[in-house]
């Protein structure tokens, strides 16, 4: 779950209150649980209305958030090894905090990412390093902290929310950035441009599937078909972004 989990009654307040926990959450979800699915969030903006996105974080049988401050590691739970290999590492960032605690947290970052023999190495948060053209922009700060070890350390996949739409765009510096916000808040206007493989203004969701040599992905609208699909492999990562300069 890529943040703004739970809304507030309003855009400016209320979001990340457990009272609204079970209509925004059980009221969907529940039925995902009670079939053994388990959730691992990071916090959005609008999770920190209320504690900062306390409650969320404690709250580990709903939003499966390990670390104590919003962000932490997890390898898949598939049972499958090469050489002795994760085959997946997800590493989830809260990209709301600020200051020392950022600080911290990138530090973190680092040493996971290197300390890491998976695979496949996927980063996701909140706000986007790099997303399509609409209401909210790239994140620049987070992106100059920590892309540069994001490529270093091999990361293949990172995913954002934040603006309510799709996009995926061409993969840069062999890695593909992706932003999945149409999980059911009001959508955003999108636009492409030269960095963009594909994009809309739809309510979806993104599944993957993982395996040692790709990633394969689906983003599957509301009304069940899918308008989007990708192979993610080596070749596809180190294929030139053409036309793209990153802004």
């Amino acid at each position: 779950m890529l943040g703004d989990n739970i809304y507030g009654g309003t855009e400016m307040t209320g979001g990340g209150s457990p009272r609204r926990f079970p209509t925004e959450f059980d009221r969907y979800y529940k039925r995902f649980e009670d079939h053994g699915v388990e959730f691992r969030a990071v916090l959005g903006n609008h999770d920190m209305q209320t504690a900062n996105g306390r409650y969320e974080i404690e709250d580990r049988k709903r939003f499966g958030m390990t670390g104590a401050l919003g962000y932490y590691k997890f390898s898949s739970p598939v049972k499958f090894n090469v050489e002795g290999r994760a085959l997946v590492d997800f590493f989830a960032f809260d990209s709301e905090i600020h200051g020392s605690p950022m600080a911290d947290q990138i530090d973190w970052l680092k040493s996971a990412l290197k300390q890491s023999s998976a695979l496949w190495k996927v980063v996701y948060m909140h706000r986007p390093l790099y997303t399509p053209k609409g209401r909210h922009g790239p994140d620049l700060s987070l992106r100059k902290a920590i892309e540069q070890p994001l490529k270093d350390n091999g990361v293949q996949l990172v995913l954002a929310g934040h603006n309510h739409f799709y996009g995926r765009m061409k993969p840069i510096g062999h890695i593909e950035y992706l932003v999945s916000g149409g999980g059911g808040r009001n959508l955003y206007r999108s636009q492409p441009d030269d960095c963009t493989e594909k994009t809309r203004s739809e309510f979806h969701f993104l599944a993957l599937e993982v395996y040692p040599d790709k990633i394969h992905l689906w983003a599957i609208g509301g009304d069940g078909k899918v308008f989007d699909e990708a192979t993610i492999d080596p070749a596809f990562l180190a294929s030139p972004a053409k036309d793209c300069m990153a802004r």
